[in-house]
């Protein structure tokens, strides 16, 4: 059992080389994303995917997407830690919901989902899992990103084109801007881009950003549990839900220590911001893929 744990742990982390040294230049890239294409068209086009009591079927046409709902990026024991302190009734939110893994399986729990996705590509995507996986009524999806400012405009830099890549930050120096800050304003659902600086196979594309509490402010509903996976940005994202905190009960935050950094933050600071907040908090196993600094807190209000 050991001796095939190892192996596996070997084959990912290979894998993961081999991905990386492949995907290294556009070329590689698209040569790599083809061969997952040909690949994913002779095998099955959608898969299911249950934790605990709850399940969702989702397609799989891009190697992410197969990646992600068949590995969960090894973090199934904190899907199912999520969903465990999720009740039926809840409203959740899922902040960085790619195409909606968390948020499809959080639906089926019985909650009432508002799922934030800045991405356009993994939003419609997101759109199309929800409508598969719950009622109409049960879910809305928002094209904000969250941080601690409000009617803003921000640039989204991704730097993976792929459905279901999770890839996807905002320039910490476009932060603070308005819409009034630039010409060519690209409208949240559009496909205006242009390719980004230094990196030139990187996509930019401008996005709103909006505080939490200014959103519950404007009639979207509270939230009762929250998961922020919002690559590096969860401390601006919980500064913006200061007031709104006061009614959750569950937040599971996902912490990127080194990204949190491009935006002044020290991940230090989310623990203790949360305590403060009158929550428990638990530092969960990592996750169970090679993903350094990455960690995993779930707070419980006490």
């Amino acid at each position: 059992m050991l001796a095939d744990r190892l192996a596996a742990v070997a084959r990912d982390r290979a894998l993961a080389a081999t991905a990386r040294l492949v995907t290294g230049t556009s070329v590689g890239s698209r040569l790599y994303g083809a061969c997952w294409r040909a690949w994913l068209a002779l095998g099955r086009a959608e898969r299911s995917l249950a934790v605990g009591d709850a399940s969702a079927t989702f397609p799989t046409a891009t190697r992410s997407e197969h990646v992600r709902v068949g590995r969960l990026g090894g973090e199934r024991h904190v899907v199912r830690a999520f969903l465990d302190a999720v009740e039926p009734g809840d409203v959740v939110w899922d902040a960085g919901a790619c195409v909606g893994t968390y948020a499809c399986l959080a639906a089926d729990a019985g909650a009432t989902v508002v799922a934030f996705e800045p991405d356009p590509a993994n939003r419609a995507r997101l759109r199309g899992n929800l409508a598969r996986n719950a009622p109409e009524g049960d879910w809305r999806v928002v094209a904000v990103a969250l941080a601690d400012g409000d009617d803003e405009v921000a640039v989204l830099r991704s730097q993976f084109r792929e459905v279901g890549s999770g890839h996807h930050y905002l320039l910490p120096e476009s932060l603070g801007a308005t819409a009034a800050d630039g010409p060519g304003t690209a409208g949240p659902d559009t496909d205006a881009t242009r390719r980004g600086g230094a990196d030139p196979d990187a996509d930019e594309r401008r996005l709103p950003v909006a505080a939490g509490d200014a959103l519950v402010g404007r009639g979207v509903p509270a939230p009762d549990a929250i998961k922020l996976d919002v690559q590096g940005a969860e401390g601006l994202a919980l500064a913006g839900l200061r007031e709104t905190l006061a009614g959750v009960r569950v937040a599971l935050v996902e912490v990127h220590d080194r990204k949190c950094r491009r935006y002044g933050t020290d991940p230090a600071t989310i623990r203790p911001t949360l305590e403060r907040a009158g929550f428990a908090v638990e530092r969960l196993p990592p996750p169970r893929t090679n993903r350094d600094g990455v960690s995993f807190l779930l707070a419980i209000r006490e």
